[in-house]
């Protein structure tokens, strides 16, 4: 059972993960320095730098040791920035400067040949930027509304939904135990999420994520809440757009099953993607 003997805010668990004792109310993982700043997590737990919408101690879990765009756990290379994660000609930190995504092939800067003319080079793009020319040659990529008959044309408006849902019964989103940190078996999980979002680029969704019953209700619905929002910077960081995505932690308080078997209360740990607005 996930108790919190001292009663501080974290579970014992979690207490034993960060080598505090947790049996005292004075030592927790807040008086630790999550990323090396020299600011203890208790200063920084509030605090958001990047207005991002989660602290700066809790975005710290995601590192990007490198800079380059690409956060540690998907960086091929995560001490050299000029590392080319996805194989395209084209380092991470080149594509971060172009912004385009480092972990698609298929996707990178337009490089424009010599002695060819402008109107030859030139590219129509979609508003929201999330078309690009994918090779050297002049190409013509569709309007945002073209994409969107393309797209919404082939499958019903719920499409990405199911999609979805019908990914996560076969395996969900993994973190480590009492934490909102994916795990490497989370991250392949997310990324294929990430090429389903990808087809419907001007879908929006909620993020929901649910615990089981074990430990406090409150630190139950934190933790849900930490998890959908790290989700959420996975995904950004694959290049969705952000502005699409919404994030909710329920904790334990909607339950799929009973919580009375570990195989009940598994089934209950999940993150959801519900379609806003349709």
């Amino acid at each position: 059972v996930n108790n919190d003997s001292d009663r501080d805010g974290f579970s014992n668990i979690a207490e034993k993960k960060a080598g505090t004792n947790p049996l005292d109310v004075a030592s927790h993982p807040t008086l630790k320095d999550t990323d090396k700043d020299g600011k203890p997590d208790k200063d920084e737990m509030g605090k958001d730098s990047d207005k991002y919408s989660k602290s700066d101690v809790v975005e710290s879990a995601i590192l990007d040791n490198d800079s380059d765009g690409v956060v540690d756990e998907l960086d091929s290379d995560d001490a050299d920035p000029k590392n080319d994660s996805d194989g395209d000609g084209v380092s991470n930190i080149d594509e971060k400067s172009a912004g385009t995504n480092p972990l698609d092939k298929n996707e990178k800067p337009e490089v424009k040949e010599e002695n060819t003319t402008v109107e030859e080079n030139n590219v129509t793009t979609t508003t929201d930027e999330t078309a690009k020319d994918t090779n050297n040659t002049p190409a013509t990529v569709e309007s945002k509304e073209e994409a969107n008959t393309t797209e919404d044309a082939a499958v019903d408006e719920s499409g990405v939904q199911k999609e979805i849902r019908d990914l996560l019964q076969l395996e969900h989103i993994k973190f480590e135990v009492d934490s909102s940190i994916i795990t490497p078996e989370g991250i392949e999980t997310i990324k294929k999420i990430y090429a389903i979002l990808k087809k419907y680029p001007n879908k929006k969704m909620e993020i929901a994520g649910h615990t089981d019953s074990d430990g406090d209700a409150a630190y139950n619905q934190n933790l849900s809440q930490e998890r959908v929002d790290m989700v959420k910077k996975a995904l950004i960081q694959f290049g969705l757009n952000g502005e699409n995505f919404t994030t909710k932690g329920y904790g334990e308080s909607k339950p799929l099953v009973p919580n009375d078997s570990p195989e009940n209360k598994a089934k209950n740990r999940r993150v959801e993607f519900i379609l806003i607005g349709e």
